[in-house]
Formats: C-alpha cells, sequence, structure tokens
C-alpha cells in the first residue's frame, strides 16, 4: 500500500503541474496586444486615490500619477478623517502641482460596506458633471507615464465595461516578500483566466457605473472589484486587461502579516465571485498533494525506506522546479512590460536571488493552502484598524476609528495592513 502511495501522491502532483503549466499557457495567449479603433482617446478622467495611512511609496505614487502622459485628467484623493498620516503629504504637493488635485472627506460611514467602497462612493457623487472616466490606483502602487492613457483606450468599445491591469511585486531579498511576489505572480494567472478585476488599476465609464447601479452595489460590498466580474456578465459587458497595464509594488511585507494579507485576498473573491469554487479546489488540491508527498517522505525515512524516501522527495523536487520555471515564465511576460515602461529598478532579481525563489516556491503553496482554509471561515476581518463582520448577505463595520500615526508599520518600507 505504501508504495503504491508512493508512485501515486507525486504523480497526482506532477498532473497537476501540468495543468498549471496549461493555466500559463492560456494566460500567455490571451496577452496578446490588442489595438483600438483610434489612438487619440482622451474623454475628461478623474484618479481616484482612496488613503488611510500613509504608504511607504505613499510619495512616489502620487508623483506617478502626476507624471501621466495623458492630457485631462484631475487627481481626486479620498480620506475618512482629517486627521490621517497622509493628508499633510496630499496637501502640501497640492499646492505646486499643475494637475488639479481634490481632497474629500467621507464623513459618517453607513457602516455597511467597506471603507474603500464608502470613499469612492462618496467621491464619486462628488465629481464635476464633465468627468466622463474614473479610474482607480492604489496607493501603494506605482505607474508607468502611460497607464491612464492605456487603461483608457479600451473604453471606446462600448461593450467594454471594465478595463483593469495586474499587479507585480519587485523581488526582494527576505523570504515573506518573496512568498508574497510568488503568490501573487500565480494569482495574476488565475485573475486574468477567470476575469477577476484588480481595484488597484481600474477603469470604468462614469455612465457604467450608473446604468449598473454600482454606486448602490458597493453600499452592501467588502471591496469593490471582485463583484464586477459577475455584473459585467450579466450586463453583457467584457472585462479588458491590457497586455501593457502592469503596475509595480515595491513595499514589503512580514511574516506575521503575510498569512492574513493572502487571506483576506481570497476572502473577496469568497464573498463577490462566482469562479470561488476553482480558486478554492486549486488551492486545496495543490496544498494536500504537496503535504503528502512531505508526509510519506517522513514516513519511508522512518521505517527505513530510504530509497522509496529518496525517490519521493526527488520527485516532488523536480515537480517544485518546473513549478519554479513556470513562474519564470509568468515573471518575464511581466518584467518585459515593466522594462518597456521603465519601471524595474532591478530586472535580474528574481535571478540573482534564485535559490530563495526555489525554496519559496513550495513554501508558497503552503502558505496559500493554510490561507485559503482560513478564508474559509473569516467572518471577522481587521483591514487598516478597522474591523468588520462580512457574510454572503452583507457587511457590518463594527469599529471605525481614524487611522493615526501610531498605526504605521514600524519599518519605513513595509506594507499598510
Amino acid at each position: 500500500m505504501l508504495l503504491l502511495f508512493n508512485i501515486v501522491v507525486p504523480s497526482i502532483l506532477f498532473a497537476l503541474i501540468c495543468g498549471q503549466a496549461v493555466y500559463v499557457a492560456l494566460y500567455l495567449r490571451q496577452r496578446k496586444a490588442v489595438t483600438w479603433q483610434s489612438d487619440e482617446f482622451f474623454p475628461k478622467a478623474a484618479v481616484i486615490l482612496c488613503l488611510r495611512g500613509r504608504d511607504p511609496t505613499l510619495s512616489n505614487c502620487l508623483d506617478a500619477v502626476l507624471a501621466l502622459d495623458y492630457p485631462c485628467f484631475e487627481l481626486h484623493t479620498v480620506f475618512d478623517s482629517d486627521l490621517d498620516p497622509a493628508l499633510p503629504l496630499v496637501s502640501a504637493i497640492k499646492q505646486h502641482s499643475k494637475v488639479p488635485i481634490h481632497v474629500h472627506f467621507i464623513g459618517k460611514p453607513s457602516g455597511q460596506c467597506g471603507m474603500k467602497c464608502e470613499a469612492l462612493r462618496s467621491a464619486i457623487q462628488e465629481l464635476d458633471s464633465s468627468i466622463e472616466v474614473i479610474a482607480l490606483v492604489d496607493a501603494d502602487s506605482i505607474v508607468a507615464k502611460n497607464w491612464l492613457t492605456e487603461i483608457v483606450r479600451p473604453l471606446q468599445d462600448n461593450q467594454v465595461g471594465v478595463v483593469t491591469g495586474d499587479r507585480w511585486f519587485e523581488p526582494r531579498s527576505n523570504f515573506a516578500s518573496i512568498t508574497r511576489a510568488i503568490w501573487s505572480a500565480a494569482a495574476i494567472v488565475q485573475m486574468n483566466l477567470y476575469q477577476i478585476p484588480w481595484g488597484g488599476s481600474l477603469a470604468i465609464r462614469r455612465e457604467t457605473i450608473q446604468e449598473l447601479n454600482l454606486l448602490k452595489i458597493w453600499g452592501t460590498t467588502f471591496c469593490e472589484d471582485t463583484v464586477l466580474t459577475e455584473i459585467c456578465r450579466r450586463n453583457g459587458l467584457s472585462i479588458v486587461r491590457p497586455r501593457q497595464i502592469v503596475v509595480i509594488n515595491r513595499e514589503t511585507i512580514a511574516w506575521r502579516d503575510l498569512h492574513y494579507w493572502i487571506a483576506r485576498q481570497l476572502l473577496t473573491v469568497r464573498l463577490h465571485n462566482p469562479k470561488w469554487a476553482l480558486v478554492l479546489g486549486h488551492g486545496i488540491l495543490v496544498g494536500l498533494t504537496l503535504l503528502s508527498c512531505f508526509l510519506l517522505f517522513g514516513v519511508n525515512l522512518a521505517i527505513n525506506q530510504l530509497t522509496s524516501a529518496l525517490l519521493v522527495i526527488s520527485a516532488t523536487a523536480c515537480c517544485e522546479l518546473l513549478n519554479f520555471l513556470l513562474l519564470v515564465w509568468v515573471a518575464r511576460e511581466n518584467i518585459e512590460v515593466l522594462k518597456n515602461n521603465q519601471q524595474l529598478a532591478n530586472q535580474a532579481a528574481i535571478y540573482q536571488h534564485w535559490f530563495a525563489w526555489v525554496v519559496s516556491t513550495p513554501l508558497t503553496q503552503l502558505v496559500h493552502f493554510a490561507s485559503t482554509m482560513r478564508s474559509l471561515t473569516l467572518r471577522h476581518v481587521i483591514w487598516r484598524g478597522i474591523e468588520y463582520r462580512v457574510s454572503k448577505s452583507g457587511v457590518q463595520l463594527l469599529n471605525y476609528r481614524p487611522f493615526l500615526d501610531r498605526n504605521q508599520p514600524d519599518r519605513e518600507t513595509e506594507s499598510v495592513s
């Protein structure tokens, strides 16, 4: 019986890796450049930046947004408190900015949705009637100079409901940040194939927001992006992901925050997206199979079956090496875009720290498995200091309080969680 397991379990892992190879091939096939009717499509746009806390790269984010080559846009920042640590920076930049910068305050939260949804609803309702397109960007993201031009261009097609992009974490040397970068690279593939938009790089026509009644929908959801997949499908609208829209994130993360951060990302899919069953099944199947391989290795060692133990661990190592090569395949695609946009500070980091990346590949799968299981039971979520009770039926804000300086992370480069 043990001999059978020694053969079957690594074979299942290999089959899963082959399946992932098919996914990566389909992802790369989807990412061919698409041409649109006109390159001169510049409706007046509002870039909305929702802020709660001062992200380590916020200054870089603001500089990048204000340097966009789009001819007619405004920056709208949204706060939930005038005590927010990010407000002085925004106020200082506003004084000498050539781009119009507007500052909005939410007021009293409704308590029935996530704070980002509250911020978006508040800001969009206050926009001037001349604004035709709304683009969202996150404070931990650094956009390319052509980001707004490229993300708005597909909206000239009325069948396009949402345009979105991908997030790429620049490789770092600490294992927690490397693990997050690997997890995000794998998530990019699924998000592309399952049409799951990302709210950190997203554009939508203002009239589409009105037609789909999104302000009302966002008033009852935890997040603004994963819910759009089903809404667009029901209304016959497509979600477009132009190849050239990759947004870089240069922040780090600590181990104490990583597991919860991934679980929270998965929770947004569980709550609002019809593809959750596929995401869940993949996470559980890969995690259990990998754990079974390590368990078989230990059992064979314990009963002194050294040859079998060597074969099991060798087969597992080969599968994980193939997994790493798939990661490199995805990385090359995204690095090429970032290189063309002159955004990547260290193009060779994944190769310089190749051993750390190889070791972190199975580690990431195990962390993903643990985070997937945790996301199944998450009912109370803490996001930037605010606790929510979440379920399929709705969201309840439990303990709103302003974000203060003492809530900032200890390390300057560490993500605000």
